[in-house]
């Protein structure tokens, strides 16, 4: 063993001596040497491994910050080099030791997760969801890990219902079936915040594209979110707007005036500058939620 890999060693058996067992500067120590020495990763990677596993409860969550530190390293180098993350990935390779980390990562994250506080929890989950969109780990364990503590742990919370249990502590495995279809049609909270800012009857340019009438007064949760993911899409890519109908107002006069329209869509981004033609009448016009 070389003096340098007894370096690394020590500095990681050194964040046990550390009350929360995290130290930004140590972690980026280990992952300069990780980095330096891509050669010996297999052993490397093994030691940060066994760390994560044996270190005491309160330095779970800083294990972790370890993992993803070295993780992501290797993940940006591993894709500079083109190397596939696989089984077959050579040993001394930064594709190696990513793929070795993602094999222990759901062991590692259920370890941390039952045995963490409330607060290291949510800062576990925090860091699956950045794994998830960095693409560091595979998903299926990801996801694995998310349906088997994190649900558990929604339902436990404070002010969570059993809605298989009645009042005599028994359940009804009909009633419990049909609640259950009756949630999995229900919108959810972001497609309702949605829905309120989406008028009744909509007018999309160009017209080329069709959104269902009164959409949201309709009863079918699943055709309303596939509609408006359609139309989210449409409006990200610059391809459509969504206005409210137009609406002509009398004024003081009894004569019908439909000057300075304000019009409001789905869209926050999207604004419609004036025509140089324009007077001082007719201001820019933002479509906002």
């Amino acid at each position: 063993m070389t003096s340098e890999i007894q370096d690394f060693i020590d500095t990681l058996e050194s964040f046990k001596s550390l009350k929360s067992g995290i130290s930004g500067s140590r972690i980026k120590k280990l992952t300069t040497f990780a980095l330096e020495n891509v050669s010996e990763e297999e052993n490397l990677v093994n030691l940060v491994i066994e760390y994560s596993k044996n270190c005491e409860a309160s330095h779970k969550l800083g294990s972790l910050y370890i993992i993803d530190s070295i993780g992501r390293a290797y993940l940006e180098q591993a894709r500079a080099a083109n190397e596939s993350i696989k089984s077959v990935s050579p040993k001394g390779t930064f594709a190696h030791g990513v793929y070795t980390l993602g094999e222990s990562i759901q062991e590692l994250l259920g370890d941390a997760i039952s045995k963490s506080s409330t607060d290291h929890k949510a800062k576990i989950r925090d860091l699956i969801n950045i794994w998830d969109r960095s693409g560091l780990f595979q998903k299926g364990y990801l996801n694995a890990t998310r349906a088997k503590y994190f649900t558990e742990l929604d339902e436990s919370a404070p002010g969570a219902t059993n809605s298989e249990a009645n009042t005599n502590g028994t359940a009804s495995a009909s009633a419990s079936a049909s609640a259950s279809a009756s949630a999995s049609k229900a919108p959810s909270v972001d497609l309702n915040r949605i829905l309120i800012s989406v008028p009744s009857e909509p007018i999309i340019h160009p017209n080329s594209f069709e959104l269902p009438k009164n959409i949201t007064a309709s009863n079918d949760h699943d055709a309303q979110q596939a509609a408006l993911v359609k139309a989210l899409a449409m409006l990200q890519q610059g391809k459509v707007f969504v206005s409210r109908p137009r609406y002509v107002h009398q004024n003081n006069n009894g004569k019908m005036n439909n000057n300075n329209r304000s019009t409001r869509g789905v869209s926050k981004s999207t604004s419609y500058g004036n025509n140089n033609n324009n007077n001082n009448n007719n201001k820019d016009r933002k479509s906002v939620v």
